[in-house]
């Protein structure tokens, strides 16, 4: 089997938007836990035991999929509800 670097293209692209993804996921990973980190070492550090801020209690990303699942299944019920209330029986055949 021969091939060409054509061939080989949509390979290449898809590694490098799987390298996008990863460096997005990492940023955003730094800009939620990293920076909630930061920020409670320098008010541990500055105010010793009279700190208010606290860490990041729970995960965001699974809460964003949770909600983004929860409206999606609404989403679905009120089509099905939807579709139920515009369908008409059909009682042509006389039973």
């Amino acid at each position: 089997m021969e091939s060409c670097p054509k061939d080989l293209y949509p390979y290449d692209k898809a590694h490098e938007l799987q390298l996008k993804e990863q460096d997005e996921l990492q940023h955003m990973w730094w800009g939620n836990y990293g920076i909630s980190a930061l920020i409670v070492a320098i008010d541990s550090c500055l105010n010793g035991k009279s700190e208010k801020s606290e860490y990041i209690k729970s995960p965001i990303m699974s809460k964003m999929f949770e909600e983004e699942y929860i409206a999606e299944k609404e989403t679905e019920e009120q089509e099905i509800k939807k579709a139920i209330a515009t369908s008409k029986p059909d009682n042509t055949n006389g039973k």
